[in-house]
């Protein structure tokens, strides 16, 4: 297992993937789980990431949904493309269920409830480019 920080837009992430060979891969972003399904090797370009130098931060640096004011908000983590809307407003999920998935550089990444709740709003559409951090499905927590 292998974790990493990077800042994109003054944003900063911190990337745990647990086994790179493995398919699926399974890579934690801020706390969410996704499900990476990379091309063949042959197909991607050859690149090498380095381990963060500097200690990690603890998991306080970084705020919490309800710190940030999007209490119960489900955002997208990466920009992409709608490919797939597992729910409906007013279904019951539980921390881990599948929401839906978003299509980036031709992988596709499920995007998980983070924690339990009722869906209270549905801001994606199917086939829907949507920006990082936008907005794709609102909460009730439970």
């Amino acid at each position: 297992m292998k974790t990493y920080r990077f800042t994109i837009d003054g944003t900063p992430y911190e990337v745990v993937v647990d086994d790179i060979h493995a398919r699926p891969i399974q890579v934690s972003v801020n706390g969410h789980m996704l499900s990476v399904h990379p091309e063949q090797a042959s197909a991607l370009p050859s690149a090498s990431i380095a381990p963060p130098s500097a200690p990690l931060p603890s998991p306080r640096a970084v705020p919490s949904a309800a710190e940030a004011g999007i209490s119960g908000a489900v955002r997208a983590p990466i920009p992409g493309v709608v490919l797939e809307l597992h729910v409906e407003v007013g279904d019951h999920v539980e921390a881990g269920d599948e929401l839906l998935v978003l299509e980036a550089m031709k992988m596709k990444n499920v995007i998980r409830a983070p924690q339990r709740g009722v869906v209270a709003a549905i801001h994606a559409q199917l086939g829907q480019q949507v920006q990082h951090q936008a907005p794709l499905i609102d909460l009730e927590l439970a």
